[in-house]
C-alpha cells in the first residue's frame, strides 16, 4: 500500500501539470490572435496560422514576477517569400510583436 503523503504530492504534481499545460495553451492561442491581427494590419500574410513556443524566462513587472512566453511565426509579404517574426506575451496579453527582414528587425507592437 502507498504512503497517502506519496499519493497526495502525485496528485498535486499532476494538477500543477495540467494547470500549467493549460495556461500555456491559452497563452498560446493569445499569441497566434495577436500575431495574425498585427501581421494583417500591417500588411503582411501570417503563414501557417499558427507560432511556436521558443521560451519563456522571468519578469517583474511592478514589482511582481511574471512569465514572458516568447513564441516564433513566419510572414510573408508577397506569398513568395518567407520571414521570421517573434511575439512576446506576457500571461495572454502581447507586449511586443517583431519581424525581421532584409532591412532588419522592424516592431509591430510594443
Amino acid at each position: 500500500m502507498r504512503d497517502p503523503a506519496t499519493a497526495l504530492l502525485m496528485i498535486m504534481a499532476i494538477a500543477l501539470i495540467v494547470g500549467a499545460w493549460y495556461r500555456l495553451s491559452g497563452t498560446r492561442e493569445a499569441a497566434t490572435s495577436a500575431a495574425a491581427r498585427a501581421c494583417s494590419a500591417s500588411g503582411l500574410q501570417f503563414l501557417d496560422g499558427t507560432v511556436s513556443f521558443h521560451g519563456a524566462r522571468l519578469s517583474l513587472r511592478r514589482g511582481q514576477p511574471l512569465l514572458l512566453w516568447r513564441y516564433r511565426f513566419e510572414y510573408s509579404r508577397d506569398g513568395e517569400d518567407r520571414w521570421p517574426g517573434e511575439i512576446y506575451c506576457l500571461g495572454r496579453r502581447a507586449v511586443r510583436i517583431q519581424v525581421e527582414d532584409e532591412q532588419g528587425t522592424t516592431m509591430l507592437v510594443h
